[in-house]
């Protein structure tokens, strides 16, 4: 993968530092991404219990529609 015998030591101890250094970037947007799809599926998952609830409570009100039919 690397040229070990014609890189110098300093230069290979700095290639190491670096590969290091974005691996940490990596691993740290990858863990960020992972918040955000959590978040997302949260926010789909309350949208959909809150569509359920607003259903059962519309059956509770005897409308099958789902509608309040201008009956306040």
């Amino acid at each position: 993968m690397y040229c070990v015998g014609k890189a110098s030591p300093n230069r290979l101890y700095r290639a190491a530092l670096l590969r290091n250094h974005f691996a940490d970037t990596i691993l740290k947007a990858r863990e960020k991404a992972l918040e955000k799809t959590a978040k997302r599926r949260l926010t789909v998952s309350y949208g959909w219990r809150k569509a359920e609830a607003e259903v059962a409570a519309a059956a509770r009100d005897d409308n099958d529609d789902g509608t309040d039919g201008g009956e306040l």
